[in-house]
């Protein structure tokens, strides 16, 4: 049987995992500009100061809960390309196997036209079309159809191009679909077609309002990744 002891998620769990739940709605529409002004000890992210990140705990839930699960103890393995920027996606390595049957990586000559996203995110918004930052204990799915990115790229240039400045250089794909978004507790998981993995979601298109633009997905098709995650499995 085959035995599940590598994760694939989103980068920006590794280091914000324990206070993800208290600060990522308000992290969404902050200024980015405060490595300057966070107080020893602490860092920014998306403009808000976050507590002492060494003490963070990690840990990967495999039962489809919110809270618990297997803690992290192998540091995580990030990706940076060449020139040593970030991106939005990274490796966590399990303290033992599971008996959890993985999906596979991507048949990346017959990319799909829709994926299967998963996560805890809250599944209403508020009565004036803003997101909730509550999260559900339930998991929830939807399926989302893969989209141009244009429409997500102009509102990035045009509303929120520190967002873009930092994803510009990130491979990744857009998807939507009527009537269903992607919000805060979406991000880190699987965009899953026929049990393969083809991306890993990332962020949502429009950080105050529901439904209004795509969702961005890291795109595991792209040589660069498909490389890292590889060699990174063969070690």
């Amino acid at each position: 049987m085959t035995r599940l002891r590598l994760l694939l998620v989103s980068a920006w769990l590794s280091e914000y995992s324990d206070v993800r739940r208290t600060f990522i709605a308000s992290s969404e529409n902050a200024p980015s500009k405060c490595w300057s002004t966070c107080s020893a000890g602490k860092q920014c992210h998306e403009g808000v100061c976050l507590g002492e990140l060494q003490t963070s705990t990690m840990y990967a839930d495999l039962s489809g809960g919110v809270d618990g699960g297997e803690e992290i103890t192998a540091a995580p393995v990030k990706y940076e390309d060449v020139q040593k920027r970030p991106h939005d996606i990274m490796l966590l390595k399990l303290p033992q196997a599971t008996t959890i049957k993985p999906v596979g990586l991507p048949d990346c000559d017959k990319r799909p036209l829709t994926v299967q996203i998963a996560g805890h995110a809250a599944t209403s918004g508020k009565p004036d079309g803003t997101r909730n930052p509550a999260l559900t204990p339930k998991l929830h799915c939807a399926d989302f159809k893969l989209v141009d990115c244009k429409s997500l790229i102009q509102r990035l240039k045009a509303d929120i191009p520190e967002r873009y400045s930092r994803r510009s250089h990130q491979h990744w794909f857009c998807a939507k679909t009527d009537l269903v978004d992607g919000c805060f507790g979406d991000s880190g998981g699987g965009a899953v077609f026929e049990d393969k993995i083809y991306g890993v979601v990332s962020f949502t298109g429009d950080p105050k309002y529901v439904c209004r633009e795509d969702i961005g997905i890291m795109d595991l098709c792209n040589q660069d990744y498909r490389k890292w995650i590889d060699d990174t499995i063969k070690t």
